[in-house]
């Protein structure tokens, strides 16, 4: 059986992995239409800021790993069209078009930057931040002591300012909501990372967007705003043209079944380009994470290796880092609970990781009126993917926050707490519930 996979980002390249421990002998064809073997998107911004050395050491396997695995990696392939009746993909390499007929196929064509419409825009130089090349043409174009806009206060905006600040920029963050990295904290988790920023004379205006564009000056709202290096950094969206052109479903994302099928059962999709279910609403969602990805690239492999195998549905559990700060959530938030008409009551609590030497630490924890934990945020100066894990998997397992209470946890002065702060923020919680209960 041939498979062949378009795309060989972290969707594609770990699909081709997984098919080949599984099965020796199937033929595994990758055609990436960049010059790049698979490397980290998420290590770019700490390449920016130099926590990480260079570009070239985010690159994750090398050709001879393709080759001693019998995977036929072809880079600067780029696919144009898709042959369903007759399982044939065409594509150019080096100027000259091809094709391949294929058994199976899988689509893992990834997502490109977001550029919002701004009057102008077009005519004034800019950069994104999407992949390699985008970060190398950045990288080119820092000056200490040179004004720096990113547009886009998400996740990306957020470690793409704090790696240009530190490289001695003067930076502003425009974002057009109310807080930053919207999706996924609410106003007063927000706060802690935006205190965090302006701490380090990073400015930010929220509520405010971007209308014109002119040479070196940006106009927001009344105001205008002069830089001299400007990033849009205002989310992605799917890379749809092969999934259209070959007339698979699609929405907002390629649609998949819960094996990663598409709407021919021969052809597959993953990674940032698919629609998967989110696991408290059971409604389609895009979770462009690479924790995702692999997890969606995972399930194919198993099915196209004969092992039927299903995808469990997101929570977007996800988090991030910058400086000293981490900064994570899981679940939903407020504003998507208000979306979708859930009524909840949450706790918060600040602590110390521990009693010595600990470190700043808050937790936020949302759950439903009959205690069903829906998501968390934390902000802390301790890595908390740990707890963010653990609260990810209760979910899941349809941990009740009363449970969470009764949860058994270590201690030692020198790594935990005596009372786990999991347990005080879920007993906050409870105590809400109560309240809610008793006096309506």
């Amino acid at each position: 059986m041939r498979v062949i996979i378009v795309g060989g980002g972290t969707a594609g390249s770990n699909l081709a992995m997984e098919l080949r421990k599984l099965d020796k002998e199937i033929e595994i064809i990758v055609l990436e239409k960049s010059n790049y073997l698979e490397y980290s998107h998420c290590s770019l911004p700490y390449v920016l800021s130099r926590e990480i050395k260079s570009f070239e050491d985010i690159f994750l396997v090398d050709e001879k790993f393709y080759s001693e695995n019998r995977i036929d990696f072809r880079r600067n392939a780029k696919v144009f069209d898709i042959d369903r009746k007759n399982k044939k993909v065409f594509y150019k390499e080096k100027g000259e078009e091809k094709k391949l007929n294929y058994d199976k196929l899988v689509l893992c064509t990834g997502g490109s930057p977001f550029v919002p419409k701004i009057k102008n825009l077009k005519n004034v130089e800019y950069f994104t931040f999407g992949n390699i090349d985008d970060a190398k043409r950045v990288n080119e174009n820092v000056e200490i002591g040179k004004k720096a806009i990113v547009v886009g206060g998400g996740q990306i905006g957020v470690e793409v300012a704090y790696s240009l600040r530190k490289r001695g920029m003067e930076v502003l963050i425009v974002e057009a909501k109310d807080r930053l990295i919207p999706a996924s904290f609410d106003n007063d988790t927000a706060k802690i990372l935006e205190k965090y920023l302006e701490d380090k004379n990073i400015k930010i205006r929220k509520n405010s967007c971007v209308e014109e564009a002119t040479d070196r000056e940006l106009k927001i709202g009344k105001e205008t705003e002069k830089f001299d290096l400007l990033i849009i950094s205002a989310g992605f969206v799917p890379n749809l043209e092969l999934a259209k052109k070959a007339e698979i479903n699609y929405d907002k994302g390629i649609l998949v079944d819960e094996h990663m099928r598409t709407s021919d059962e021969d052809i597959f999709a993953c990674g940032d380009c698919v629609e998967v279910k989110h696991f408290l609403t059971d409604k389609n969602t895009m979770s462009q994470l690479g924790s995702s990805a692999l997890r969606e690239a995972e399930v194919i492999a198993r099915n196209l290796a004969g092992i039927e195998d299903k995808f469990v549905p997101v929570l977007n559990n996800s988090i991030s880092k910058i400086g000293d700060l981490y900064y994570g959530s899981t679940g939903i938030n407020k504003e998507f609970a208000d979306k979708i008409g859930l009524t909840f009551v949450s706790g918060k609590y600040k602590t110390k990781t521990k009693p010595i030497g600990g470190k700043e630490i808050t937790i936020k924890l949302l759950c439903s009126f009959d205690g069903r934990i829906l998501g968390a945020q934390i902000i802390s100066y301790e890595n908390p993917a740990a707890r963010l894990d653990l609260i990810t998997n209760c979910i899941k397992k349809g941990i009740n926050v009363r449970d969470l209470i009764h949860g058994e946890y270590c201690y030692n002065p020198c790594v935990s707490n005596a009372v786990n702060e999991l347990n005080i923020v879920a007993g906050i919680c409870k105590k809400k519930l109560e309240l809610k209960k008793n006096y309506g």
